[in-house]
């Protein structure tokens, strides 16, 4: 797959009032940016990451047709904004 073609993005004003952009990479990271609707500098702009996993190994290039089998959310390493990582779900949290 390509970056920006795997079906679940969303362009900047055809989000929601709180999801401003998503947008994915060649390895099927899914980066959420939100909206200024919060009202909050920690959230407002901010960019949440959800990166899949096979067997708790990020997915790599050769992977092709394997399966997902769990979800990292939340990881800085992944382009999470630290400021973001409070309000993350403790499920989502402890996948960093």
């Amino acid at each position: 797959m390509t970056a920006g073609n795997w079906g679940c993005e969303v362009a900047t004003g055809s989000g929601t009032k709180f999801v401003d952009t998503v947008d994915t990479t060649t390895l099927g990271i899914i980066k959420v940016k939100t909206t200024s609707a919060f009202g909050d500098t920690d959230m407002n702009a901010k960019i949440v990451t959800l990166a899949p996993m096979i067997n708790g190994v990020a997915v790599a290039a050769t992977d092709g047709q394997k399966v997902v089998t769990s979800w990292r959310c939340g990881a800085t390493g992944d382009g999470t904004d630290s400021t973001i990582l409070k309000y993350l779900p403790g499920s989502c949290k402890g996948n960093l």
